[in-house]
């Protein structure tokens, strides 16, 4: 890619891809200070050829790798990171965009059914040997145990159990808790959850027309008793509530990200994370009603730009600066996104495709009927094992089958794509057809990488607090 790139402002770059390094390129009257006296359009010019014969054709592309071995996944069951356990699927609340609710279905029934403690010590004790292998554990030997729904408060007594059976144990691992809860019981339990040091997560909408839709059973608000029960764990706890309670607020028609930001943050003194509705399992009988309620998180985000809001501690949680630490990271040599993806970062020999996490690396999910899956945030039609009275069934052969299959479509498209390195989607969300999967994301490298770097690059240019956010964020090797 000896090709040099322009941007909306009419500044010019190169890009080499052998070195993954972007070079500013003066045009005709413009100078770059290098900290040198020679700065005239003849210096830039031999600069500019010095910098193409630096330039490899070799085209650096992965070796693709599409099958894990038993062996993978019980090393990722012993170094899993959470152990996330869907403690009930009923719900003091009827939220009207709830990823169970009427507008989705790629998940079980809902039935208000709650775990029993004697199918969590199943799964407890079966991971018990894995965990003992300290030789493979890794992450600094802690697991975080987390507790999930429906709304896990309603099931307080399981959680209790849960905890105190871990703390039983003697094991190389320690284990920290969480929980994203809709606060709605939190003045019944805050006492527990202090004591435990939970992180929590409460589900927020904003103010009190921003969280509308998160109603009660029978349609009423839930936003003054939620309220009241956050501000009555500040009062109570403030030093917990500083170090633990963070904010998680869903981006819909009734509300902004300016606005939500704004009251989360004059009233709690927090800066919630904001995101979008679920787009993935949509019934298509229910499409138009979830096209009226969406709002485009992007948009949303530039609205809070172009006012007070654009602070250090807004802009973290702005997409744009992910999806920037995912651009950095692929394209620019010495920043990684995670000192893992430091380690790996010149691996291309064992390059999965997509961005699908290997089963169970970062998560086990059991869920209230007793199936077992990688993440809580796919549907629960293909689960990879399950527990019953007999114990605990992960079956590794359909596991590896299933990965492989799925992998074996891509891994074409994959090894062209122009976002190879830095791939956001996942198998479990990719579109059937036909019985074929197809990537929505896929862009041919010959066609786009020109425009995809020009794309960051005015980002760059546009909002370079970014890119100093980034930077001090991002690992530097």
């Amino acid at each position: 890619m000896k090709d040099i790139f322009k941007t909306t402002s009419g500044n010019q770059y190169l890009y080499l891809k052998s070195q993954r390094s972007l070079y500013f390129v003066p045009q005709e009257g413009q100078s770059v200070d290098l900290g040198l006296s020679i700065t005239d359009e003849e210096y830039q010019q031999k600069r500019l050829a010095f910098l193409r014969e630096q330039e490899s054709d070799e085209e650096i592309r992965p070796q693709i790798k599409t099958t894990y071995t038993k062996e993978e996944i019980e090393s990722n069951l012993a170094n899993t990171r959470q152990l996330l356990l869907e403690v009930t699927d009923g719900c003091n609340l009827s939220c009207k965009y709830c990823g169970y609710g009427e507008l989705y279905g790629n998940y079980d029934q809902r039935m208000g059914k709650r775990m029993t403690f004697e199918t969590v010590r199943t799964l407890i004790d079966y991971l018990v040997p894995y965990w003992k292998r300290s030789a493979d554990v890794s992450y600094g030997n802690i697991i975080a145990v987390g507790f999930y729904g429906g709304e896990p408060l309603l099931n307080m007594k399981l959680i209790r159990e849960t905890i105190a059976y871990l703390e039983s144990l003697e094991l190389p691992v320690s284990f920290i808790y969480n929980m994203t809860t809709n606060a709605y019981l939190l003045d019944k339990c805050m006492d527990f959850l202090v004591e435990k040091k939970f992180h929590l997560l409460i589900s927020l909408d904003g103010d009190k027309q921003g969280n509308s839709y998160r109603v009660k059973k029978n349609g009423e608000e839930s936003f003054a008793e939620v309220v009241r029960n956050v501000q009555a764990l500040k009062d109570n706890y403030p030093e917990y509530f500083e170090q633990y309670v963070e904010f998680n607020s869903v981006l819909h028609n009734r509300n902004s990200v300016e606005k939500t930001i704004d009251f989360i943050h004059r009233t709690f003194g927090k800066v919630p994370t904001v995101g979008g509705l679920n787009t993935n399992g949509i019934i298509e009988e229910k499409r138009e009603e979830f096209e009226r309620m969406f709002k485009n998180e992007m948009e949303s985000f530039e609205e809070a730009h172009n006012s007070t809001l654009l602070e250090d501690d807004v802009l973290v949680k702005d997409p744009k600066t992910m999806l920037l630490y995912g651009f950095l990271d692929a394209f620019i040599e010495g920043l990684h996104r995670t000192y893992i993806s430091m380690y790996y970062h010149n691996n291309f020999q064992n390059f999965v495709p997509t961005g699908t996490c290997a089963p169970f690396e970062r998560k086990i999910f059991l869920t209230v009927n007793g199936k077992l899956f990688p993440c809580e945030r796919i549907g629960q039609l293909h689960p990879l094992g399950y527990i019953d009275a007999e114990g605990v069934h992960l079956d590794f052969e359909h596991t590896i089958n299933l990965y492989k299959d799925r992998f074996e479509q891509l891994k074409k498209y994959c090894s062209t794509c122009v976002q190879w390195r830095h791939c956001g989607m996942c198998i479990y969300h990719l579109k059937e057809k036909d019985g074929k999967y197809h990537c929505e994301l896929y862009s041919p490298a010959s066609k786009a990488t020109g425009m995809y770097l020009t794309r960051y690059l005015d980002l760059l240019e546009h909002e370079p607090l970014l890119f100093k956010e980034a930077f001090t964020e991002m690992t530097v090797s």
